[in-house]
């Protein structure tokens, strides 16, 4: 997770931290997938959300596609089938990053709409932007409509969608899509769409070390300043300080330890 726009310095270091830790475990193979979801992105989305509401809201916004892929890729279709296998693949063969989207299209008699929506809705969703889809391992998707709305749909809408998407990715090793009759009656279709296999967004992670560099900086410089404040003048004036020094070699001359090493003896018996 990114940290948000008004989060402290440490966090956005620690953030950047975590990255490089678990990026270097996506590249030696010991974890299969890894999805950037971004609280600042999160935080501007969703501004309008209460603070009661805001994480629940989130989490199931950051989930829904997951469970939508989950849910739907385990049923039979009678027009095209995205099955588990195909599912497994996407969330484990990737062997990079993932972002996944959802949207829903009222549109849908226009013969552009499927495909329009199948990649802009990455731009609304709440993962970390700055992910080139060109470097696509894999690519999948799932319609789901009511049949009164997919009676509705141009049969060349879904062929179109697909020459889009492989272009767009440019050509992945394989792109998966379903289509599903749902029970809803739902005047729109709604689309969930995950690409696999991309690299870290590394505009994202310089923005997030310039964020991080600058606060560290001020703090800092707070630091410097502080140590600088702990010291402070007493109040003595340069005409005091003299007159003691004054007043301390008397004192000192007539002590017998004065005496002594001012090479004043004194013979009296």
């Amino acid at each position: 997770v990114l940290p948000m726009e008004s989060e402290d310095a440490q966090t956005k270091s620690n953030s950047l931290e975590t990255l490089k830790k678990v990026a270097d475990l996506l590249k030696s193979d010991k974890i299969q997938n890894l999805i950037l979801v971004d609280n600042a992105k999160i935080e501007s989305i969703l501004s309008d959300v209460s603070q009661l509401d805001f994480y629940n809201v989130a989490n199931q916004a950051i989930v829904e596609p997951i469970e939508m892929f989950n849910v739907f890729t385990s049923q039979d279709s009678q027009m095209k089938a995205l099955d588990t296998t195909e599912f497994v693949k996407l969330m484990v063969d990737g062997k990079g990053l993932s972002v996944f989207g959802s949207l829903k299209v009222h549109n849908y008699t226009d013969p552009t709409a499927i495909a329009e929506a199948i990649l802009t809705n990455l731009n609304n969703n709440l993962l970390a932007d700055g992910l080139d889809l060109k470097k696509s391992r894999y690519a999948g998707y799932i319609a789901i409509a009511s049949e009164k709305v997919w009676q509705k749909i141009p049969k060349g809408s879904i062929g179109y969608a697909n020459t889009l998407i492989l272009e767009a990715c440019g050509t992945p090793k394989a792109l998966f899509q379903g289509q599903y009759v749902s029970s809803d009656n739902d005047d729109c279709i709604k689309i969930y769409s995950m690409f696999t296999g991309l690299e870290l967004p590394m505009s994202r992670i310089e923005a997030l070390k310039k964020e991080s560099q600058e606060l560290m900086s001020k703090a800092t410089a707070k630091d410097a300043e502080r140590i600088i404040n702990l010291d402070f003048d007493t109040g003595k004036n340069a005409t005091i300080s003299a007159a003691q020094k004054i007043k301390d070699t008397i004192a000192q001359k007539s002590s017998t330890f004065g005496k002594f090493f001012g090479n004043s003896i004194d013979k009296r018996k």
